[in-house]
């Protein structure tokens, strides 16, 4: 789930009942205090994988699909999708595959006018936000959740290498911040304090992003 930038609505992702419904997001009005609306299906029988609200605009929210079953639906093996919303006039603004032979759309992020998306090849991808064209991809190094700061830098985990990184926002090259022993996990930035939280191993762990 994700909030938008003003805290105007709070979206909520969700997986399908087995093998019947697509996985659907809800709105709710957070100052109001009210439930909006539920949408199923916006991709057929696709479980809604991850959430992210527009950087600039309350309106809109991306979100990512997963298409391989496990708890709650059958198994499709389609490719994953990337599909940005339009919360006021509940309608699908783009509907892209986020990478060919990879069903899962793992994390995103955005800033003013891109969005970044992680697939389940532990792939970084950088599209524009107005259209869906994809601009720039990182195939090296693999990643699995991926948060953006206030000055525009990016940070990503990988639960395979074990490794933090920072990620130019503009290339998306890495540089290598932290190497640890177990699979990190769970990454989450608070954008106000300039602090990383993510898990090794069974640890909570807490990164200054301020000192590097």
């Amino acid at each position: 789930m994700d909030v938008s930038v003003n805290e105007k609505y709070l979206v909520i992702g969700t997986g399908p009942l087995y093998g019947k419904f697509g996985g659907a997001i809800s709105v709710y009005d957070i100052k109001n205090q009210t439930f909006l609306y539920t949408k199923k299906n916006i991709v057929y029988r696709h479980t809604v994988m991850s959430v992210c609200f527009d950087s600039m605009d309350d309106n809109y929210v991306y979100f990512g699909t997963y298409a391989n079953g496990e708890n709650t639906s059958e198994q499709l093996n389609e490719d994953a999708h990337i599909v940005k919303w339009d919360i006021v006039n509940q309608e699908v603004v783009f509907d892209i595959i986020l990478e060919k032979g990879v069903w899962k759309a793992s994390d995103m992020c955005a800033d003013d006018k891109y969005l970044y998306c992680v697939s389940g090849a532990g792939h970084l991808k950088k599209f524009d936000k107005s259209t869906g064209k994809e601009l720039v991809s990182n195939m090296i190094d693999e990643v699995c959740e991926v948060e953006l700061d206030r000055y525009g830098n990016l940070y990503a985990i990988s639960s395979t290498a074990n490794k933090l990184y920072r990620i130019d926002s503009n290339t998306l090259s890495s540089e290598t911040l932290f190497v640890a022993k177990n699979g990190l996990y769970r990454l989450t930035l608070d954008i106000n304090n300039d602090m990383i939280y993510f898990i090794n191993g069974k640890e909570l762990c807490k990164f200054d992003i301020r000192y590097y």
